[in-house]
C-alpha cells in the first residue's frame, strides 16, 4: 500500500504525547501551528503551515556547557508543573494566531519577531517551575537580553533549551549577529551558527546497490 504519512507513523510507535510539531514538521517543514492535544488517543490536529521566507536566517545558540531537560528528567518535570491557566493560553493562542502567522505571511520580520518574543515569554514562565525561570539557565537569559539589544526582537529558547534561537532578516545580519554574540560570551563556531528553515521537510533516499 502507499507509504503512510510521518503523522500516522509518528502516533503508530507513540510519538506526539505533548505535542505533534515534530511529525508534521518532519513531514512538511515551514511553519507548523497545530491545535493542541484534545484526544489522547490521537494526534493533535494540524491547523497551519506555511513556508518561512526564504531569505530569513536563524542563529542558534547552543553552549556547551549546559543542558536541557530529557528523557526521564522531563517526564517528572512535566508531571509536577501546575495547570496553565486559561488566560495564558488565550494570550498564547492570540499570538500566534493574531501575530505569529500574519507578520510572517507578510513577511514581517519586527511583527513576527515581537509576537514570537512574547509568545516565548509565557511559555517560558509556564516551565519556570521546574527549570528554575523563564530560561533554564541565567546564561541563556543574558544571551537573550543581549540578542534584544542589538535589535532583534525574534529571540526563544528551544523547548526545555538549552539551546536559544534568533529569527533575523538575511543572511549577513544573521552572521554579523552570531559573531558578535561568539565574543560577548567566548562561546565557538560549534556553539553559535546560521541556519535556515527547512521548508521541505524530511526526505527518505533508498540507495540501491551491491553487497559486498
Amino acid at each position: 500500500r502507499d507509504t503512510p504519512a510521518a503523522a500516522e507513523l509518528a502516533q503508530s510507535v507513540g510519538r506526539g504525547e505533548r505535542s505533534a510539531i515534530g511529525a508534521y514538521g518532519f513531514e512538511h517543514g515551514g511553519l507548523i501551528v497545530e491545535g493542541g492535544k484534545r484526544d489522547p488517543q490521537s494526534l493533535s490536529p494540524l491547523l497551519a503551515h506555511h513556508p518561512f521566507p526564504e531569505a530569513w536566517r536563524i542563529v542558534l545558540v547552543c553552549p556547551a556547557s549546559l543542558e536541557g531537560l530529557s528523557g526521564q528528567r522531563e517526564r517528572a518535570a512535566f508531571s509536577t508543573m501546575p495547570a496553565i491557566d486559561r488566560g495564558v493560553t488565550a494570550e498564547m493562542c492570540r499570538l500566534v494566531l493574531l501575530g505569529l502567522v500574519p507578520a510572517m505571511l507578510e513577511g514581517d520580520i519586527e511583527d513576527f519577531g515581537e509576537a514570537l518574543y512574547q509568545l516565548q515569554q509565557h511559555v517560558g514562565s509556564c516551565f519556570a517551575s521546574s527549570q528554575g525561570g523563564i530560561y533554564a539557565d541565567p546564561l541563556l537569559d543574558q544571551v537573550v537580553r543581549f540578542i534584544r539589544a542589538q535589535g532583534v526582537r525574534g529571540v526563544g529558547q528551544s523547548s526545555w533549551g538549552p539551546t536559544l534561537y534568533a529569527v533575523v532578516g538575511d543572511q549577513t545580519a544573521a552572521e554579523a549577529l552570531a559573531g558578535d554574540v561568539r565574543r560577548r560570551f567566548e562561546l565557538s563556531d560549534e556553539e553559535v551558527y546560521v541556519t535556515a528553515a527547512d521548508n521541505a521537510g524530511g526526505r527518505v533516499r533508498v540507495m540501491e546497490g551491491s553487497r559486498g
